[in-house]
C-alpha cells in the first residue's frame, strides 16, 4: 500500500490535477462565497423583486450569449491545449483569428436580435424589457469573456481560469453596486453594476490570456502551421454548442419558467435556494477544471494509456 501511495504521489499527471484541481477548489470555494454575497446585497438592497428581475435578465443574456459563441470557446480548450502541447503557437495565433472573426460577426447578430425581441422576451417571462435592452450590449464583451477565460484554461492557467469562470464576475458586480449605490439608490443599479462588471472582466481576461500565449510562445514560434478550415471549426463547435445548450436547459430554464408562470419576486426567493444547494458540486467542478485540457492533450498526442490512467484518477478524486 505505502509504496503504490509513493508511486502515486510521483505520478506527474497525478500531480499536476491535484494542484490544479486544489487551486480551482479554494477559488470556487472563494466564487460560491462572493456570489452569495451579491445575492446577500441585492436582496437586502432591492428586495427579492430586485433580485428577480436581475437574475432574469442576467438569464436572458446568458441565452442570447450561448447562440453568439456556437460553442467556439469549448472547441478553444481542445485546440489551444493540443497546439500548446506540441509547441504549435504558430497554429494557436491562426486559430485565434479565426474564432475572433466568426465570434464577432456572431455575436453582433444575437446582440441585434436580442435588442429587437427585447419586449415580447420580456412580456413572456415578466420581466423588464429595458434591462434586456441593455444586457444585449454585452452579449459580445461576454463572449469573448467565455472564450478568453476557456483558452486560459487550454493554457492549463488554471488559476486565472478559476478567478474568471468562478468569481470575477460576481466580485466586480459588489463592487459596482457599492460604488454605484453612493450616488443612485434605484433598482436599476444591480443591472447596472452588472453591466460594468461585464466589460471590466472581459478586458482583464484579454489581458491575461494575450500576456500567457506571448509569454508561452516567445522565441518559441514553430513554422510548423496547422490550419483548420472555418467549415472544420463550425462542424467541430456546433456540436459543443447543442451539448452547452442541455446544460442551459438544466441550470437556467427553472428561472425562465418561473418567471413565466409566477413574478420577479419569485424567482428572487427561489434563485437564493437555489445558490445554497451549488455547494455539492465543488468537488466536481475543481478536478474538471484542469482534468479536461489534459484529458484533450493525451488525445492529441494519442496516448491512450495515459488518458485511461488520468480519467481513472480525476474519477476517484471527485468521489
Amino acid at each position: 500500500m505505502k509504496t503504490k501511495i509513493k508511486n502515486t504521489l510521483k505520478d506527474k499527471d497525478f500531480l499536476e490535477i491535484i494542484k490544479g484541481s486544489g487551486i480551482s477548489f479554494f477559488l470556487r470555494f472563494g466564487g460560491l462565497t462572493v456570489g452569495y454575497l451579491l445575492t446577500l446585497v441585492i436582496a437586502h438592497l432591492f428586495g427579492a423583486k430586485g433580485l428577480g428581475d436581475y437574475v432574469l435578465a442576467i438569464t436572458v443574456l446568458r441565452l442570447f450569449t450561448l447562440l453568439a459563441k456556437l460553442g467556439l470557446d469549448t472547441t478553444s480548450i481542445r485546440f489551444i491545449a493540443s497546439f500548446a502541447s506540441q509547441d504549435k503557437w504558430t497554429s494557436i495565433f491562426r486559430f485565434r483569428k479565426q474564432v475572433v472573426s466568426i465570434l464577432s460577426l456572431s455575436s453582433i447578430v444575437s446582440s441585434l436580435l436580442m435588442y429587437c425581441f427585447a419586449e415580447p422576451i420580456a412580456d413572456l417571462i415578466n420581466a423588464n424589457y429595458k434591462y434586456i435592452q441593455l444586457n444585449a450590449f454585452l452579449v459580445l464583451p461576454m463572449s469573448f469573456f467565455m472564450l478568453h477565460y476557456q483558452s486560459l484554461r487550454g493554457l492549463k492557467r488554471i488559476a486565472e481560469f478559476s478567478f474568471f469562470y468562478r468569481m470575477s464576475q460576481a466580485l466586480f458586480s459588489v463592487i459596482s453596486i457599492v460604488i454605484i449605490y453612493q450616488f443612485f439608490t434605484t433598482s436599476d443599479v444591480p443591472v447596472y453594476a452588472y453591466f460594468v462588471s461585464v466589460l471590466i472582466v472581459s478586458l482583464l481576461s484579454f489581458f491575461a490570456f494575450t500576456y500567457w500565449l506571448n509569454k508561452r510562445s516567445n522565441g518559441k514560434e514553430s513554422a510548423d502551421l496547422e490550419i483548420k478550415s472555418y467549415a472544420n471549426l463550425l462542424k467541430i463547435s456546433i456540436p459543443l454548442m447543442f451539448a452547452q445548450s442541455v446544460q442551459f436547459i438544466m441550470a437556467w430554464t427553472d428561472k425562465l419558467m418561473l418567471g413565466n408562470m409566477t413574478s420577479p419576486e419569485e424567482v428572487g426567493v427561489y434563485h437564493t435556494a437555489f445558490k445554497l444547494s451549488m455547494f455539492a458540486s465543488i468537488a466536481l467542478m475543481s478536478v474538471n477544471s484542469i482534468a479536461s485540457p489534459k484529458f484533450a492533450e493525451m488525445y492529441a498526442e494519442n496516448n491512450m494509456k495515459g488518458l485511461k490512467k488520468v480519467v481513472h484518477q480525476s474519477t476517484k478524486m471527485i468521489f
